[in-house]
């Protein structure tokens, strides 16, 4: 499986609804406990709206 873990990577492909997944592992049971947070990886992409992190971060804290 190949994956994106640089943000500026993320941004030079153009994705469409034929041509990517998603896989979001949220407890870390998939991944190494060492592993960037599923939530790491998505907040420093710069995908979602600011307002959405911090909202995030307010709920989760």
């Amino acid at each position: 499986m190949n994956y994106i873990n640089k943000p500026e990577k993320l941004k030079e492909i153009k994705l469409d609804n034929n041509n990517y997944f998603v896989v979001a592992d949220f407890d870390r049971t998939i991944t190494a406990g060492d592993s960037e947070s599923t939530w790491g990886s998505i907040s420093k992409a710069g995908v979602l709206p600011e307002e959405y992190a911090k909202k995030k971060t307010r709920v989760t804290q």
